[in-house]
């Protein structure tokens, strides 16, 4: 921005000062989904343990997800017991490994929201451990690895924007900044909720 070029962040924001302009969904209002979709699926059982995947808190967007995730539980879901938080660094065998450490800790697994990457790590140690089908399982964005988890009900919904709106939508703003037209700071999305049913 310093040397005049023009800045649209997607998907993860960045501080206001360093772009002039976000494209995505609401990233706290994800995690709100999560819960919602979570604590109604578990809401006649007493105290089930759910955990949360993230990680890195460099993505304000998954730093908003957890947040949103908590809240909506604790306001709306007060008997949902949130066991800890999974780091997993984004990769497979990260989240392997830590999804692992932490059955071996904790065992049974109500459900879990993972906010970030490495659904195929996360599907590996709840399919050893026995929980597929068990955990209720919620997590982002429709991709290769998602999208077969989602049609086997290994992953019970996801979370997603239409990639073909965020990308129109960021051209558009950036075209409107290098045209010295007024961008919008936030380009907000719709949350799109996908079961296997809906792909």
């Amino acid at each position: 921005m310093a040397q005049g070029k023009a800045v649209v962040t997607m998907v993860t924001d960045v501080d206001v000062q360093a772009r002039h302009a976000y494209v995505g969904v609401n990233n706290r209002a994800a995690g709100q989904a999560a819960a919602f979709l979570i604590g109604r699926h578990l809401r006649d059982r007493p105290s089930p343990a759910v955990a949360v995947v993230v990680a890195t808190f460099s993505y304000t967007c998954h730093e908003d997800r957890e947040i949103g995730f908590r809240s909506l539980l604790r306001q709306r879901f007060p008997n949902v017991n949130l066991v800890e938080v999974i780091k997993g660094a984004d990769s497979g065998p990260a989240t392997y490994e830590a999804t692992q450490r932490f059955l071996k800790t904790h065992g049974d697994l109500a459900g879990i929201y993972n906010v970030a990457g490495g659904n195929e790590g996360l599907a590996a140690a709840l399919r050893e451990g026995g929980l597929t089908g068990k955990t209720f399982f919620v997590t982002h964005e429709v991709n290769r690895i998602t999208e077969p988890l989602l049609r086997s009900e290994v992953i019970d919904f996801v979370l997603t924007q239409d990639m073909n709106l965020l990308l129109r939508t960021s051209v558009e703003q950036l075209s409107a900044v290098c045209e010295a037209r007024r961008a919008r700071s936030q380009a907000i999305l719709p949350l799109l909720t996908c079961s296997k049913y809906s792909l």
